[in-house]
């Protein structure tokens, strides 16, 4: 995730842009060690996710499939899918 992240802000000025002003919301600075905080939260939240659609799937057959998409440069995005 902290690869992706650090990837993610050298390409994309859109992004660091409104990355330093959420910080900036949220009370934090931008810095190497608080981009590493971020990437390992948002690894718990994203398998915290994950475990809880699956075990929900497990008893409501009709939701949809979820399934993660790896773009270039280990970009990933969640998506609910029907198969």
């Amino acid at each position: 995730m902290l690869k992706a992240l650090n990837m993610q802000l050298s390409e994309d000025m859109r992004f660091k842009k409104e990355y330093v002003a959420w910080l900036k919301s949220q009370l934090f600075e931008y810095s190497p060690k608080m981009n590493e905080t971020i990437a390992e939260q948002f690894a718990y939240m994203l398998t915290n996710r994950l475990t809880f659609y699956k075990t929900i799937e497990t008893q409501v057959p009709a939701l949809p499939k979820f399934c993660l998409r790896v773009f270039g440069a280990g970009r990933i995005k969640g998506e609910n899918r029907k198969f």
